[in-house]
């Protein structure tokens, strides 16, 4: 992986933070042990697998499985070839978006 401060002289970085759908009904008492004295568990298994199945979809090729995907944009008017660079950073009940656009990427390309 790049240094993140390498990274920024590179790319256009976007970041989008989505908050995940539960699998399960999450009880009123969450915060509260069960008699076991653990806490209950929330996935969001279901949502997350959705979101990587669509970038798996859209992507050109797949770096790391559920992690990078490398999307190639083309545009027939445009000699250059542009790419999208995007990472998921997965947390327990959201995922943490970055795309990432080179500097020198046509905006018409980008639209």
């Amino acid at each position: 992986m790049f240094d993140i401060a390498c990274r920024q002289k590179w790319f256009h970085v976007y970041r989008i933070r989505l908050i995940l759908s539960h699998d399960e009904h999450v009880g009123r008492h969450l915060h509260v042990p069960n008699a076991s004295g653990k806490y209950n568990a929330v996935s969001c298994r279901q949502a997350a697998d959705l979101v990587f199945s669509l970038l798996y979809r859209h992507a050109s090729f797949v770096l790391i499985d559920k992690h990078t995907y490398v999307t190639l944009l083309y545009r027939c008017d445009i000699s250059d070839i542009c790419f999208m660079w995007s990472l998921l950073c997965h947390f327990a009940i959201d995922i943490v978006y970055f795309f990432k656009f080179v500097q020198s990427s046509n905006g018409r390309v980008l639209e």
